[in-house]
């Protein structure tokens, strides 16, 4: 022989190991030029799409784990109790929330019963 080890010469556990490191690594892959082609460039650091688009498919595992951690700036949040407006809650939003909770109290009821009959 001339002392090269092939594929079959490998463990069964080594070679299980590098399949599952390589599946892995296709993985993580996909899902960053994924990520890089779907975030607003606005949203990536450095705002080059191409520029992570090079480190995610050149640094293989390591550049794909990089652009997942730290290549994009987090989304603004948004607060799911304002009403769409910058002035704060709507107002009946706390009293419509109590009333499906705990029913309506007796002078709801009544304030309701009164604008049906009008």
């Amino acid at each position: 022989m001339n002392g090269q080890t092939t594929w079959a010469d490998l463990p069964m556990g080594l070679q299980v190991a590098a399949i599952v490191l390589a599946v892995v690594q296709l993985g993580l892959q996909i899902v960053a030029l994924v990520s890089v082609l779907r975030t607003p460039e606005e949203r990536l650091h450095t705002g080059k799409r191409w520029l992570w688009l090079v480190v995610v498919i050149l640094g293989g595992l390591v550049g794909a784990v990089v652009y997942l951690a730290a290549g994009r700036r987090p989304s603004p949040a948004e607060d799911p109790v304002l009403s769409g407006t910058e002035t704060g809650p709507a107002p009946d939003r706390g009293r419509q929330a109590a009333d499906l909770l705990y029913g309506k109290p007796k002078e709801h009821k009544e304030e309701e019963d009164k604008g049906n009959r009008e």
